[in-house]
C-alpha cells in the first residue's frame, strides 16, 4: 500500500466530503421532502447526514486510491484547507440569508 496515495486521497475525500455535507445541509434545509427521507430511514436527519457522509467518504476514497491522483500532497492539504475555510463561510451565509428572510 502507498502510503503517500492514501494519504492524498484521504485528504481529498475529506475535502469532498465537507462539499457534500455543505450540499445536503442546505438541500434538507430548502426541501422538506429530503430531510423527511433522511429522518424516515435513518430515525433522524443528522444521523443520515452522518451516515450517508460516511458511505460517501468511503467510496470517495477508495475510488480516489484507484485512480492515484497526479497533485502533491501539500497541494491536497492546500484543497481541503480552502475548501473547510470556503464552505463553513457559505454555511454561515446561508443560515444568515436564510434568517433575514433573503431566502
Amino acid at each position: 500500500m502507498n502510503k503517500e496515495i492514501l494519504a492524498k486521497s484521504t485528504v481529498l475525500s475529506s475535502a469532498g466530503i465537507i462539499l457534500v455535507i455543505f450540499l445536503m445541509t442546505v438541500v434538507s434545509d430548502l426541501n422538506a421532502g429530503f430531510k423527511a427521507f433522511l429522518t424516515s430511514v435513518f430515525s433522524h436527519h443528522w444521523i443520515g447526514k452522518s451516515i450517508l457522509s460516511i458511505v460517501v467518504f468511503t467510496l470517495l476514497l477508495v475510488l480516489l486510491y484507484v485512480i492515484k491522483p497526479k497533485i502533491s500532497l501539500v497541494l491536497s492539504v492546500w484543497v481541503l484547507i480552502i475548501s473547510a475555510g470556503l464552505f463553513t463561510f457559505l454555511t454561515f451565509a446561508f443560515f444568515a440569508l436564510e434568517t433575514f428572510g433573503v431566502l
